[in-house]
C-alpha cells in the first residue's frame, strides 16, 4: 500500500511494517493512532510511505525506485521534525539497533533500520531473515566492536573479520540474513548514532510504554507554546478586501504578518483560540501594547470542543473572515490519543458548519486530519470548495481492516 509524499521527489522512502497484531489491545489502538500520524507526518516531509505486513515484500517493491529505505514498526514515530532524515549519512549499507544475541546470531531490533537500496540490489536483494528459535546454523564470526551503545548487547559496529572463522549459532533473530549478506560482501553494519536514536520514539510490543504518550499530551496541553510558525503566510484567499475577522491559534506572530499581507482595518477583530491556557496567556502578554487591534482570547479545545469554536465565529461578513486551523486536526501532541476517524469527524463538523453558514469565508489548513492517507492537494481557501472526508472511501492502512 503506497501513500505518496507531498511534492514527492525524494530518493528516500519509508516502509511501515504492520505489526499491530503483536500488541495488546489498548497499546494496539495507540500504535494505530501513532502510525496514522506517521503517514501524515512523513508524506508531509515529501517521502513516499509504504505499508505492508511483510517487510521483504515491501523491500522488493521499493528496491528499484529509491536509494534508501527507512523500515519501521507501526509503533515507531519520528520526533523533532525531519531531524532523523536530515542526519542520515551518505555512505552506509545498514544502520539500526544491532543486537548481540550471545550464543545466537546477531539481529536487528524491530523498531527501525535504514537500508541502502543500491547496495541491497547489488547483493541480489537478500531476504531480511526472520526469527527462528533453536534453528542452529553456521556463520562466519564477524568483528564486533568492544564499545556498545549501552549495556553489553548493542555493539557500535559489526564488520567482516580479517581472520576467517566460523561457529555454530543456536538461533536466528530477525535481520540475521541481511546482516550476514552484508558482512560477507565486506559492508559494515552500524548502530544508529545518538542524533538518530533521539529523533524517533518507539512503543514497545512487550511492555506498556504508553506513559510517554500521556506525558507528551500533558506537556503540549499545559507547557508547550509556539513562538514561531511554519505555515505559509500567503495562504489562498481570492479577495482584495481587508480581513475583518481573523480566527487563529494562540501561536507565534505569523498571524500579524498574514494580516499585514492581506490587509486589515482598525476595527478588525483577531480571535485567538487554544486548548493550552499558557499559550493564550503568553499571547495576551505579547499583544498587550498593540492597542490598535481588537483581540479576543478563547480557551477552547478545537478538536474536542469544535462546537464551541464555531460559536465564536461571527458569520455576518464571510468574505472578510479567515479561520486558520494550522495543523490542529493532525497535531503530534494529540494524534496518538485521538483516533484518525474521530479527528476526521471533528474536522468535517467544522467544514460543514462553515459551508452552511459562511461558504465564501476562507477556512485555511496547514495540514488536514487525514492528509497523506488521503492524497495531498492544493485548496482554493474557500470553505465551500473543501471536500468532506468520507471514512468509508479512504485507502486506509491495513491496521484498520477490522475497524
Amino acid at each position: 500500500m503506497l501513500y505518496k509524499g507531498k511534492n514527492s521527489k525524494s530518493n528516500i522512502c519509508i516502509c511501515i511494517i504492520d505489526d499491530t497484531n503483536e500488541y495488546k489491545p489498548w497499546m494496539k489502538e495507540l500504535v494505530k493512532n501513532t502510525a496514522d500520524y506517521t503517514i501524515t507526518n512523513c508524506t508531509g516531509f515529501g517521502y513516499d510511505v509504504y505499508v505492508d505486513t511483510t517487510e521483504d515484500r515491501m523491500l522488493q517493491e521499493v528496491a528499484n525506485r529509491y536509494r534508501v529505505a527507512v523500515v519501521i514498526s507501526a509503533g515507531t514515530e519520528f520526533i523533532n521534525g525531519s531531524n532523523f532524515f536530515d542526519n542520515l549519512p551518505n555512505d552506509f549499507f545498514l544502520l539500526g539497533h544491532v543486537l548481540d544475541m550471545g550464543d545466537s546470531y546477531f539481529g536487528l531490533h524491530y523498531q527501525c533500520y535504514v537500508l541502502n537500496l543500491e547496495k541491497y540490489r547489488q547483493l541480489g536483494k537478500p531476504s531480511v531473515g526472520q526469527t527462528e528459535l533453536l534453528q542452529s546454523h553456521t556463520q562466519e564470526v564477524p568483528y564486533r566492536s568492544a564499545e556498545n551503545i549501552h549495556d553489553d548487547y548493542l555493539p557500535l559496529v559489526l564488520k567482516k573479520h580479517i581472520l576467517s572463522k566460523t561457529r555454530l549459532y543456536k538461533s536466528k533473530y530477525r535481520g540475521w540474513n541481511l546482516i550476514s549478506a552484508g558482512l560477507s560482501a565486506g559492508y559494515e553494519i552500524r548502530a544508529f548514532n545518538d542524533v538518530l536514536r533521539n529523533s524517533k520514539h518507539y512503543l514497545y510490543r512487550d511492555a506498556d510504554t504508553s506513559s510517554w504518550i500521556y506525558r507528551r499530551y500533558n506537556y503540549c496541553l499545559t507547557q508547550h507554546t509556539f513562538n514561531e510558525n511554519t505555515g505559509d503566510l500567503n495562504f489562498p484567499r481570492p479577495y482584495k478586501k481587508p480581513i475583518t475577522q481573523f480566527v487563529h491559534p494562540a501561536a507565534g506572530m505569523d498571524w500579524f504578518h498574514k494580516l499585514t499581507l492581506h490587509g486589515y482595518r482598525n476595527e478588525t477583530v483577531i480571535k485567538f483560540y487554544d486548548y493550552n491556557l499558557r499559550a493564550l496567556n503568553e499571547m495576551r502578554e505579547r499583544v498587550k501594547d498593540m492597542h490598535y487591534h481588537n483581540f479576543e482570547f478563547h480557551h477552547i479545545d478545537a478538536i474536542n470542543e469544535v462546537d464551541h469554536l464555531v460559536k465564536i465565529i461571527d458569520s455576518t461578513d464571510p468574505e472578510g473572515t479567515v479561520v486558520h486551523m494550522s495543523n490542529v486536526f493532525s497535531y503530534e501532541g494529540t494524534a496518538s490519543l485521538l483516533p484518525l476517524k474521530y479527528r476526521i469527524e471533528k474536522e468535517n463538523y467544522l467544514i460543514k458548519w462553515m459551508q452552511e453558514n459562511m461558504p465564501t469565508a476562507v477556512l485555511d489548513f496547514d495540514q488536514r486530519a487525514g492528509e497523506g492517507i488521503i492524497p495531498w492537494k492544493s485548496e482554493t481557501g474557500l470553505a465551500k470548495d473543501l471536500t468532506l472526508t468520507d471514512w468509508n472511501n479512504i485507502n486506509l492502512p491495513s491496521w484498520h481492516i477490522y475497524d
